[in-house]
């Protein structure tokens, strides 16, 4: 778990102008000791982010032990890279009432319906962006204990209100760029495959966090004030699914709801596909009338 110990109400100014200190650590992952990976790789200490002197939007993700990158990660049958084993994403709110509450693919969590981020940067080896909103640097390097990404200018807009900072294992393969883990599920830190690490538990596949891992993650609040739950629900759309939340007490697979713009005025209806803590997944149905 990390708090704030240094914070700017305005864009990046500062240097740092977001910095997260460490207080606990919460790190399931169990490996046996090998080259270019120790105890403490994935264990994240501090988290700042910056502007540089041409306005690019810096994050720098230090951990407990220095990072190493890693050879042999085989990214097609043909190709084997390097790649750092940590992925980093740093989920940013920046506007109040609007954003997405699901996580990047592949991470299996979710945000509390007001904490809904609006951008996520992305410190990977792995060079695709793993859904459309989320910006891979323009240069990833390692500098001791520290993973540092440099990213456009135009990456962070707005005030940064809220952090939410994931590490994960990378995966060269996979969907989203991160390994899919879970309770008993060995596999080689250096190659990924089935032999000898463990993630132990049932919670999603992230590894360390600026919050207690579980299914829905807190974001940190830079001001120290966390948004009022009790607000409009947020909801996102993507063509005919739409993603709202919180989700009403009772709501259940099936039941019909109706949707409402800004200022109240009926747009369509939706049925619900799906309840996934306190989202609700629906397929939009059409326009009123």
């Amino acid at each position: 778990m990390l708090t704030a110990a240094a914070l700017a109400s305005t864009l990046l100014t500062a240097s740092p102008a977001v910095r997260l200190v460490d207080a606990t650590g919460d790190v399931r992952l169990r490996h046996p000791e090998v080259a270019g990976l120790e105890r403490g790789t994935f264990d994240l200490v501090e988290l700042a982010l910056s502007r540089d002197a041409q306005d690019r939007v810096v994050v720098e993700a230090t951990f407990a032990a220095p990072v190493r990158q890693l050879t042999g990660a085989r990214v097609r049958t043909d190709e084997v890279i390097a790649l750092y084993p940590q992925t980093v994403d740093v989920y940013l709110d920046l506007v109040p009432d609007a954003g997405q509450v699901a996580t990047l693919p592949g991470r299996l969590v979710h945000v509390p319906a007001a904490e809904a981020w609006d951008a996520v940067l992305v410190l990977s080896s792995v060079r695709r962006a793993p859904a459309d909103g989320a910006t891979l640097p323009l240069a990833l390097t390692a500098h001791g204990r520290t993973l540092r990404g440099v990213f456009p200018a135009g990456a962070v807009v707005g005030t940064i209100r809220g952090v939410l900072a994931l590490v994960l294992a990378t995966s060269p393969r996979s969907d989203g760029g991160v390994r899919g883990v879970g309770n008993a599920l060995t596999t080689d830190c250096r190659t990924f495959d089935r032999k000898a690490c463990l993630l132990t538990g049932d919670a999603p596949p992230v590894l360390d966090a600026t919050g207690a891992v579980g299914l829905t993650m807190a974001l940190v609040y830079l001001d120290g004030q966390r948004p009022d739950a009790r607000r409009t629900p947020v909801v996102y759309a993507r063509g005919v699914l739409v993603n709202a939340a919180p989700a009403p007490p009772a709501t259940t697979v099936g039941t019909l709801a109706t949707l409402h713009d800004a200022g109240g005025v009926v747009i369509g209806t939706a049925v619900v596909e799906g309840v996934v803590g306190e989202v609700l997944a629906l397929r939009w149905l059409g326009e009123p009338g």
